[in-house]
């Protein structure tokens, strides 16, 4: 009987762990955008798991141009994301670029689309 209490108490804290790590972690976001971010009026971010699954898409406009540095507040589960950027310009083409970003809990992630 105490065999079995035991392998009950591993069973939960295993199914609790699993469920702890595929709950979102609310991060910040420090993008810099570098010397143009005066002229970028739009990003458009897309947040793809290895699984191909897109986990999170944000938009973010700046009508009078972006600052060299901006602060976004998310949640993402853990785990690792290719992330695509497309920034749109005053008057540039529109360019693409894409980061990695590894998420291993709540804290402060730097992500540089320069």
């Amino acid at each position: 009987m105490r065999r079995l209490g035991a392998v009950i108490v591993i069973l939960v804290v295993a199914v609790a762990a699993r469920f702890a790590l595929r709950r979102p972690a609310s991060i910040d976001l420090d993008l810099g955008y570098g010397p143009r971010a005066a002229t970028l009026r739009e990003v458009d971010l897309v947040f793809t798991r290895a699984d191909d699954h897109v986990e999170r898409e944000l938009k973010l406009l700046y009508a009078a141009g972006a600052p060299g540095r901006d602060r976004k507040s998310l949640r993402l589960p853990r785990g690792g994301y290719s992330v695509g950027a497309r920034l749109s310009w005053q008057a540039r083409p529109e360019t693409t670029v894409s980061r990695h970003l590894e998420v291993d809990g709540e804290g402060t992630y730097t992500l540089d689309l320069d």
